[in-house]
């Protein structure tokens, strides 16, 4: 009995959870209805920025020999990824979350709001997608290889996302401004780029763990060793598991 009590408990808590986040969604939706009129700036611009920046990087990743532009590439769109996301997470998204206390739980609400509000943005699926899509135009020769370096391409997207969510949740109901987030997401990038074109380094690799790990996996498809890609993909998938597990609750 104690164990169906504590089930059907953890079952409504969670069901509370995703009534609140929809309730949430469901203002922040009705917001950028309005916001969306006034922007100067429509999603399907984001995809072409996205690729006019992939153009540019290809004839840095064709000629790399020493593996420094895959994991900076990779980095620079997580990084741009995280700048849309910002936007929305620490715009609009901020400020339901502050000013929405529905129940003693809405941490969990919040983040599930946070999360569900941007992946389904346009902006930010269309800018992504090109990143993501444009490693395996580049390097995949099949259609398993394709697959392997989206997957590689599109796994840390999502576990940053989930973080950066968290972060955001955690600082608003501490009362701290998200601004700090949003500065560090803009600031931390500029000088990975730097330090990578000054000093022509490799080092990227293993400062950023997920990057290595993730342009490890595409060079293997690349040159025909799936087996090693695979590896390379679930090391990312545990990370990934690993995070949902962490903010789950």
């Amino acid at each position: 009995m104690d164990g169906l009590t504590l089930t059907r408990g953890t079952g409504e808590e969670f069901s509370s959870t995703l009534r609140a986040a929809g309730r949430m969604l469901t203002i922040a939706k009705a917001r950028e209805s309005l916001g969306r009129k006034r922007n100067p700036f429509p999603p399907l611009a984001h995809l072409l920025v996205n690729i006019f920046l992939c153009a540019f990087a290809e004839r840095y990743l064709a000629d790399d020999p020493g593996g420094i532009y895959l994991p900076l590439f990779l980095v620079v769109q997580w990084s741009l990824g995280l700048l849309i996301t910002m936007s929305f997470v620490g715009g609009a998204g901020a400020d339901i979350v502050r000013k929405t206390r529905l129940f003693p739980g809405s941490a969990a609400a919040g983040y599930c709001f946070l999360l569900a509000g941007n992946l389904r943005r346009p902006e930010f699926y269309l800018f992504t997608a090109a990143g993501c899509v444009f490693p395996a135009a580049v390097y995949a020769h099949g259609f398993l290889h394709s697959a392997g370096i989206i997957a590689l391409s599109v796994i840390p997207v999502l576990t940053l996302q989930m973080l950066c969510c968290a972060a955001a949740v955690r600082m608003v109901r501490a009362a701290r401004p998200v601004a700090g987030l949003v500065l560090f997401t803009f600031i931390a990038p500029v000088a990975v780029v730097t330090l990578v074109f000054v000093f022509r380094t490799a080092a990227l690799a293993s400062v950023i763990p997920m990057a290595g790990w993730a342009a490890s996996g595409i060079r293997a498809f690349a040159v025909g060793h799936p087996g090693e890609g695979w590896k390379y993909l679930l090391y990312l998938t545990l990370i990934w598991g690993a995070v949902v597990a962490i903010f789950r609750k």
